[in-house]
């Protein structure tokens, strides 16, 4: 199954008539797949995959995105526990021609 991207997440409803405020994953398991637009520094669009792994989630995803002219792309795998507490996070990016690579 996949999550409906969220247009506003102020309170809006996903397919399953479930409502999410500020960007929360919903208390139950997350969904597969999620899709969101970007709309106000920047114009862009960001996807991600969810899995579950033993005794958290792992999320994984890409965004592109320009603002004020500049080109952003960004990549990211973001580990969680079970009370979805940051447990790693690896990110890469490019803005312009510069590159750069983070991870804890």
């Amino acid at each position: 199954m996949s999550a409906a991207p969220q247009r506003n997440a102020r309170n809006r409803p996903d397919r399953r008539g479930r409502h999410h405020r500020g960007g929360r994953l919903p208390s139950s398991s997350p969904p597969q797949h999620a899709a969101f637009e970007h709309r106000d520094a920047a114009a862009g669009f960001e996807g991600a995959s969810f899995r579950s792994r033993s005794g958290g989630t792992v999320v994984d995803g890409h965004t592109a995105a320009v603002e004020d002219g500049e080109p952003h792309a960004a990549g990211h795998s973001i580990e969680l526990d079970a009370n979805r507490c940051t447990r790693r996070a690896r990110v890469h990016g490019r803005t312009g021609a510069r590159r750069t690579a983070h991870g804890a």
